[in-house]
C-alpha cells in the first residue's frame, strides 16, 4: 500500500513545483524579492530550453569563435570557406537564410559601431507581465544586462527585461505596453513609437504637430540615457500611413517593422553603445519596391557595398571581423560577433 502512494506523492510534489514556478514568473519582479528566485529558476532551466532547441545550427558555433585580436583574419577565413562550401554544396534554405541574417546583424555593428552579442531565440510566449517576450539563450556569462537593447535582421526587435546566468528575456517593440523614444530620417524629428499587440504595426506620435510627416518615412531610435535602454540609430520601421493634418494635437503615423516579430531566430543584444551618434548610417538605401516611394531605406536588403562607419566611430576595416554575404561577391566589413564580443565603443545620448 505504501508502495503504491509513492507515485501519487511525487507526482503531486512535482505538480505544486511546477505551479509554484508559474506564479513566480508571473509575480516576480526582476528587482523585487521573488527576483532572485526568479532568476536562479532561469539558470535552472535555461539551459534545458537551449538544449531542446532545434533550431541550433552548426553556423553558430562558427561564428562564435570570432573575436576581436589578431586572430581575426584566421577566424574570418574559416567563416568564409564555411558559406563558400554551403554555396557548393547547395545548403538548405535555412542555412542559407542563417547566414544571411548573420550577415545583416554585422553590418548594422559595423555601419553603428555597436558592440554585440549574438544568440538564439530558444522560446516564445509571456512572461515578466508582458505578452510578446522572447527566451534567448545568452545570459550574464555573456555579459548581458537588464535594459539592453535587442536588435535582428533589418532592425529593432525588443529590451532585455531580465537575465539569468546563461538565459534572458527580452519584451519586443510590438508589445502593447512597449514605447520607443524614435526620430524620423533625414529631418531629425522625434516622437514616441508604442506596439500595438500586432506583430506587423506599430504607432508613432510627433511630438511636433508641425513637423513633416509622410508615408516612406523611416523611423529609427532617438537613444536613451547611456544607451539603455535603447542606443540610437537603431532602424525600427517604415511609415506606411498619417492621420490628421499638420497644426493637429492627435497627428499620428503606423509603421510597419522592419523585423518581423514572428519569425525571430538569430538576435543580437547590443552590450556597449557607439562613441557617437550613427544617424541614418545603419539604414540601408535601396531600390524601392513597386508602388514604395524610390529610395525608401530598407534595412536588412543585400548590397554589394559596404555601408560607411558613422563619423567619429572607432574601429577600421582593417582590424574587423567579416562575413561573407551569400547574396554579394563582396563581403561587407563588421564589428560584431556572437558571445565573444567585437571592439565596441562607450555610451552616447542623441541630442534633439
Amino acid at each position: 500500500m505504501r508502495e503504491s502512494r509513492r507515485p501519487r506523492l511525487i507526482l503531486g510534489i512535482l505538480l505544486l513545483v511546477a505551479f509554484s514556478l508559474v506564479a513566480i514568473d508571473l509575480r516576480a519582479d526582476a528587482n523585487g524579492p521573488l527576483g532572485g528566485l526568479k532568476r536562479m529558476t532561469g539558470s535552472v532551466f535555461g539551459p534545458l530550453e537551449s538544449g531542446t532547441s532545434s533550431l541550433t545550427s552548426p553556423l553558430r558555433g562558427l561564428i562564435g569563435s570570432l573575436t576581436s585580436g589578431s586572430a581575426n583574419e584566421r577566424r574570418i577565413a574559416d567563416l568564409e570557406a564555411e558559406v563558400a562550401r554551403l554555396r557548393a554544396t547547395g545548403s538548405s534554405p535555412d542555412a542559407v537564410r542563417r547566414i544571411a541574417e548573420i550577415d545583416d546583424l554585422l553590418r548594422m555593428s559595423q555601419a553603428g559601431q555597436y558592440r554585440m552579442v549574438v544568440a538564439q531565440v530558444i522560446g516564445v510566449g509571456s512572461a515578466q507581465g508582458f505578452a510578446h517576450t522572447v527566451t534567448i539563450d545568452a545570459g550574464e556569462v555573456d555579459g548581458l544586462g537588464v535594459d539592453m537593447t535587442v536588435m535582428a535582421g533589418g532592425g529593432l526587435a525588443g529590451r532585455v527585461v531580465s537575465v539569468s546566468s546563461t538565459s534572458a528575456v527580452v519584451v519586443l517593440i510590438s508589445d502593447a505596453t512597449n514605447t520607443v523614444g524614435g526620430r524620423l530620417e533625414g529631418s531629425g524629428e522625434i516622437g514616441f513609437v508604442s506596439g500595438t499587440g500586432s506583430e506587423f504595426e506599430l504607432e508613432f506620435k510627433l511630438l511636433d504637430p508641425y513637423g513633416s510627416l509622410k508615408p516612406g518615412d523611416s523611423v529609427l531610435t532617438f537613444g536613451s540615457k547611456s544607451g539603455r535602454p535603447y542606443v540610437p540609430g537603431v532602424p525600427i520601421g517604415i511609415i506606411t500611413s498619417v492621420s490628421g493634418t499638420p497644426g493637429q494635437l492627435t497627428r499620428q503615423a503606423k509603421i510597419r517593422p522592419f523585423v518581423n516579430m514572428s519569425t525571430l531566430d538569430l538576435v543580437a543584444v547590443v552590450v556597449e553603445p557607439p562613441r557617437e551618434n550613427p544617424r541614418d548610417s545603419v539604414l540601408v538605401p535601396t531600390a524601392a519596391p513597386s508602388g514604395a516611394t524610390s529610395g525608401v531605406p530598407t534595412p536588412g536588403a543585400p548590397t554589394s557595398a559596404a555601408p560607411s562607419p558613422s563619423p567619429g566611430a572607432s574601429g577600421s576595416a582593417s582590424n574587423s571581423p567579416v562575413t561573407a554575404s551569400p547574396n554579394a561577391s563582396t563581403p561587407p566589413p563588421a564589428t560584431a560577433s556572437p558571445r565573444p564580443t567585437s571592439d565596441g565603443a562607450s555610451a552616447a545620448t542623441e541630442s534633439p
